[in-house]
C-alpha cells in the first residue's frame, strides 16, 4: 500500500483515516490480490462484536491481534484487509460511517489499476 496516504473528511457523516497499517508479524504467501484477501479473511476471521471479543464497546485491533484471536468486527476486517493488501494497491483508506459519538461501520476502500473497490465485513466489492 502507498505510504503517507492523505486523511480526508467527506461531509459530516463520512470519515476516512490515514491508512498505513503496521506490518504483519507473520508472512502470508497465499494472499497476492484482493480476491485472495477476501478468501483469507473468510477463512481466518469470524465476525464477533467488540463487546464479546474485547469486553469494550469499540476497540480497533491491529491485524496481528485479530488474526491471533480469529475474530473481529467491521473495523478489524477493514484493518486486516489494508494489511493484507499492503504493497499491492495504489491507495487505500479506512472509511468510517459516523453516528453520534462513535463509528457506526467501517470499510477499507482502495484503488488498484485506477479503479476504486472496497471491503466491508471481509467481503470484496468491485467496480465494473
Amino acid at each position: 500500500m502507498s505510504k503517507g496516504l492523505d486523511s480526508f473528511l467527506l461531509a459530516s457523516s463520512l470519515l476516512a483515516l490515514n491508512c498505513t497499517p503496521k506490518p504483519l508479524s507473520y508472512h502470508i504467501d497465499e494472499v497476492n490480490d484482493p480476491e485472495e484477501a477476501e478468501e483469507w479473511l473468510g477463512d481466518h476471521i469470524t465476525y464477533t462484536p467488540d463487546l464479546v471479543a474485547y469486553d469494550k464497546e469499540n476497540f480497533w485491533a491491529p491485524c496481528n491481534t485479530t488474526y491471533q484471536k480469529g475474530r473481529g468486527d467491521c473495523e478489524d476486517y477493514a484493518i486486516c484487509a489494508a494489511a493484507l493488501l499492503e504493497g499491492d494497491i495504489q491507495k487505500g483508506y479506512l472509511v468510517g460511517l459516523l453516528r453520534p459519538h462513535n463509528i457506526g461501520h467501517m470499510i477499507f476502500a482502495y484503488q488498484k489499476d485506477d479503479r476504486w473497490n472496497f471491503f466491508s465485513d471481509g467481503r470484496l466489492y468491485q467496480t465494473s
